[in-house]
C-alpha cells in the first residue's frame, strides 16, 4: 500500500511539473483518482519498471500498464502533440516507464475514445467508462468483460478517499 500510495504521489508530482502538458486531453472525471485507481489495479506494486503480460504478444508497461497497440493509438491521436510536448516524433513502449509519459498517453487515449463514447451515446464518460475503455479498448465500454475491471477502479478510488 506504501508503494502504491508513493507512485501516485510521485506521478502526481512528476505531472504537476508538467501541467501544461495536459489541458487539451482533459476528462470529465478527476483525473488523478481516475490514474489512481487503474494504476493500483494494473500494478499494485508500484512498480514503474513493470513490464507485464510476458505470455502475451504485447507485453504491457509501466505503472498503467498501456501496450502497443493503445500507445500507436496515441501517438497516431496526438501527432505533432508529441513532438510539441516530449520533442520526439511520437513515444515508445519505453516511455511508458516514465510516470510522466504514461499519463500523458493515458490521458490522450481516454479523452480521444471518451469524446467517441460521448458522441455515440449522447452521454459524458464517468469513471466507469473510462476504466472500460483503458482495459478493453476504444469499445471497451460496450464489452461485458470490462464490467469487473470499472468496479475494481472505483473501488480503488472509494477506498484511497476512506484513507
Amino acid at each position: 500500500m506504501k508503494k502504491m500510495l508513493m507512485a501516485a504521489l510521485l506521478m502526481s508530482a512528476v505531472v504537476a511539473c508538467a501541467g501544461d502538458r495536459l489541458p487539451k486531453y482533459t476528462l470529465y472525471v478527476n483525473s488523478e483518482e481516475l490514474v489512481y485507481g487503474v494504476m493500483k489495479r494494473e500494478n499494485p506494486a508500484g512498480d514503474a519498471n513493470a513490464v507485464g503480460d510476458k505470455h502475451l504478444r504485447y507485453r504491457a508497461y509501466g505503472l498503467l500498464q498501456i501496450r502497443y497497440l493503445y500507445l500507436k493509438d496515441v501517438n497516431r491521436i496526438a501527432g505533432k502533440d508529441v513532438q510539441k510536448v516530449w520533442g520526439k516524433k511520437q513515444l515508445a513502449m519505453e516511455d511508458m516507464k516514465d510516470p510522466a509519459k504514461a499519463k500523458w498517453a493515458f490521458h490522450v487515449y481516454l479523452w480521444h475514445y471518451g469524446e467517441n463514447y460521448r458522441k455515440i451515446t449522447g452521454k459524458t464518460p464517468t469513471v466507469a467508462i473510462y476504466a472500460r475503455i483503458h482495459n478493453g479498448g476504444p469499445s471497451g465500454w460496450k464489452n461485458k468483460r470490462t464490467l469487473a475491471y470499472a468496479m475494481a477502479v472505483i473501488q480503488n478510488i472509494e477506498a484511497m478517499s476512506r484513507g
